[in-house]
């Protein structure tokens, strides 16, 4: 699982060691402080602007640092609080990079990559439907990785769009799940042809997607540009 300051989420951890304990595997945290926004404090041009008090200061590479040394001691924590009460192994690293490099390039052998960016929050009585990616590999890590999605949505309506090539051999696997899984959801079926002209229109709504590693990079980089929801990436 990759997390940056911005990107730091307790429900992501949660779902990251769910996915871990549903696959028996050892579950491995990196903190990636961000390389652009380290440069960026750099800069005499950059202000530093308080949310309680609108007040500006130059920006300092040396506290943003110490900032993101505090948030990342905070994410290791949640880890080691939810991986030991799952009872999974975990480990855990602090890096230098951008979280979507670490996605499109991973640099540990996994067979779950999974990018925190924000949401996965519990829906509000009355909200909208959750709304899930899947571009289909066939494969049962996608189907299993779902079913832990779907899991967690169990009590909400679920909008499933499902991105396949001919052939539907994921459709047929959600055959497989438990009905409860599927009690509230509703199958949107897209060619892939049409997944460009579907995320420009509403691929900031997403609020969890499944994709393949093995995907065309240049065609997995324009999904994760749009994309503003975790990523579970599928080796």
């Amino acid at each position: 699982m990759t997390a940056d300051v911005c990107s730091y989420s307790l429900p992501v951890v949660n779902l990251a060691v769910e996915i871990a304990a549903s696959a028996d595997s050892e579950l491995r945290g990196l903190f990636i402080e961000d390389e652009d926004l380290l440069l960026l404090s750099g800069s005499p041009l950059t202000r530093e602007i308080s949310l309680t008090t609108a007040s500006a200061r130059p920006t300092s590479t040396d506290r943003l640092q110490r900032t993101l040394r505090s948030i990342s001691r905070q994410f290791e924590d949640s880890l080691r609080r939810e991986a030991q009460a799952s009872k999974i192994n975990w480990s855990y690293e602090y890096v230098r990079g951008r979280v979507r490099d670490f996605g499109l390039r991973p640099k540990l052998k996994a067979d779950f990559t999974i990018l925190s960016r924000g949401g996965l929050h519990r829906a509000e009585p009355g909200a909208r439907a959750r709304k899930v990616l899947v571009i289909a590999d066939h494969s049962i890590q996608q189907l299993q990785a779902l079913a832990v999605v779907l899991r967690r949505y169990i009590h909400d309506e679920v909008e499933l769009t499902l991105v396949e090539d001919s052939g539907g051999g994921l459709e047929q696997g959600l055959e497989q799940l438990p009905a409860e899984l599927l009690a509230q959801v509703r199958v949107i079926r897209i060619h892939r042809d049409e997944i460009r002209d579907r995320l420009q229109r509403s691929g900031r709504g997403f609020d969890c997607a499944i994709l393949s590693l093995s995907d065309d990079v240049e065609q997995l980089a324009s999904v994760l540009q749009i994309l503003q929801c975790p990523v579970i990436l599928v080796a």
